[in-house]
């Protein structure tokens, strides 16, 4: 396959190569080589993603160790709608991984507010890619978006640093410009590593791991009055149940993931915040800590 290739890049415990042929390195090149800045690696690539255009559609291909039963094949001949499906095929080969590596992993992002570690849990639309979004331009430090993979006897969370995937709402309400391209799903938003937002503390481990403090379920309430968020300790088993959608991982891996969720909130405080907007509720946890 002629055209470019990027990466090695780091998937929560392999590297991966992304292969694009003509059509793609002119679609998405430049685009996928800023948005994965934060993920790249020196380690070897054990898997390669291939992305190309075949009789006006596009196709997404995945070779290696973990490979995502829904993602491969073709994605469609919109380039917005491709352009989402390559990064959310990135992240299901990253969340894969880090299932073969004994991981819990949720779908969520990763933050940390007055120096704690802080995972945003929620069903698809409650705005996790926003809230992490929102706690970025408010200073606190960016880990990761989409997959959150913890070690659950050990509570260690291991940042997966793809782009925040930010649809149009959300960017206007953090004042950022989407340019011109392929965005009209997602814009993948980078943060760059030497921001204050994206770069490691001194204490962090090298490996970009650190121990996870709590897991914050969202409930945005449009009823509730701008600047008034609520913050509520959820019991264990109400989380298990409360998560037993937000679980990544391949198809059939549900049994196990299921006990390792269970140990996790045994092990990590969960709390469901209550907000009208994102701002609220950050500077609720940031109270709390």
């Amino acid at each position: 396959m002629a055209g470019r290739q990027l990466g090695p890049y780091w998937l929560l415990g392999e590297g991966m190569q992304l292969t694009l042929d003509d059509a793609a390195t002119a679609a998405f090149g430049d685009i996928l080589d800023t948005a994965l800045a934060g993920l790249a690696t020196s380690a070897n690539p054990t898997t390669t993603i291939s992305v190309g255009r075949h009789d006006d559609v596009w196709r997404l291909e995945v070779e290696g160790p973990h490979v995502p039963a829904d993602r491969a094949g073709p994605i469609g001949s919109d380039d917005s709608v491709a352009l989402h499906r390559i990064l959310s095929g990135i992240d299901a080969v990253a969340a894969e991984s880090a299932v073969s590596f004994g991981c819990a992993v949720l779908h969520g992002g990763l933050v940390a507010i007055g120096g704690r570690t802080i995972a945003a849990v929620g069903p698809s639309g409650m705005g996790k890619s926003t809230f992490t979004a929102v706690a970025v331009s408010l200073g606190h430090r960016f880990l990761g978006d989409e997959v959150v993979a913890v070690d659950p006897h050990s509570a260690v969370v291991l940042p997966h640093r793809r782009p925040i995937g930010l649809r149009s709402g959300a960017a206007a309400l953090i004042n950022i410009e989407i340019p011109d391209g392929p965005f009209r799903s997602v814009y993948p938003y980078p943060i760059a590593a030497d921001s204050p937002a994206g770069e490691l503390d001194a204490d962090d481990d090298p490996a970009g791991s650190r121990p996870l403090d709590s897991i914050v379920l969202l409930h945005r309430d449009a009823e509730r009055p701008s600047g008034d968020a609520e913050l509520h300790p959820v019991p264990p088993a109400q989380a298990l149940l409360r998560f037993s959608n937000q679980i990544l991982g391949p198809n059939g891996s549900e049994p196990q993931m299921f006990g390792r969720i269970e140990h996790l909130v045994r092990n990590v405080a969960v709390f469901e915040v209550s907000y009208r907007e994102a701002s609220d509720a950050i500077e609720a946890l940031a109270a709390s800590s």
